[in-house]
């Protein structure tokens, strides 16, 4: 019934805080391979993938890994890197106040409130959050496995287009500069 499903939720949680504080101790990124490896055979069935999700999405709300763990004052990240041929979930686990969301709550701290930064946080793209994440990294001295191709190509269009909105608006500015001036000699002659 429900309670036992609650009770293994609870469990898996568990083991899955067990297995990320380990990989996170060798003080790298690990890889949802490397946690897979971690857990028992019965978890691996189970659907850890979400629960990494949730745990994910909670330790943005309050800095834990998990509602039921919550003096384990840790946070989790999920990103996706390219290694090799394969795909591959990196996993960084940090105190709260080194985690990618505490760069961008930093970076963005005179923009809008943190439950408004949380919200966007939450919403954004992951070619937009790389550059907090590779910084939140640095900070630890781990380095992130690439991008995936496909994001990278995505990357590289939308660098290309915020290139091109930026000598656009240049234009017009100095559109509206040579519209300003002509207006002021007009205004000098009569």
């Amino acid at each position: 019934g429900n309670k036992e499903k609650a009770m293994s939720q609870q469990q898996l949680a568990q083991e899955l805080v067990r297995a990320l504080c380990k990989c996170s101790q060798s003080n790298a990124i690990a890889s949802d391979v490397e946690i897979e490896n971690e857990l028992s055979p019965e978890l691996k069935k189970e659907a850890w993938r979400e629960m990494l999700a949730f745990m994910c999405l909670h330790s943005v709300r309050t800095g834990a890994l998990h509602p039921d763990f919550l003096d384990v004052k840790l946070s989790v990240h999920t990103c996706p890197g390219q290694v090799g041929q394969e795909i591959q979930t990196q996993i960084m686990v940090s105190h709260p106040a080194a985690s990618p969301f505490a760069v961008f709550c930093t970076a963005n701290r005179n923009a809008a409130p943190r439950v408004q930064l949380m919200e966007r946080w939450l919403m954004m793209h992951p070619i937009e959050r790389r550059p907090f994440e590779e910084e939140a990294a640095a900070l630890r001295g781990w380095s992130l496995a690439p991008l995936p191709m496909v994001l990278q190509q995505m990357q590289m269009q939308m660098r290309v287009q915020m290139q091109m909105q930026m000598q656009q608006r240049q234009m017009q500015g100095q559109q509206q500069m040579q519209m300003q001036q002509r207006q002021m000699q007009g205004q000098q002659q009569m």
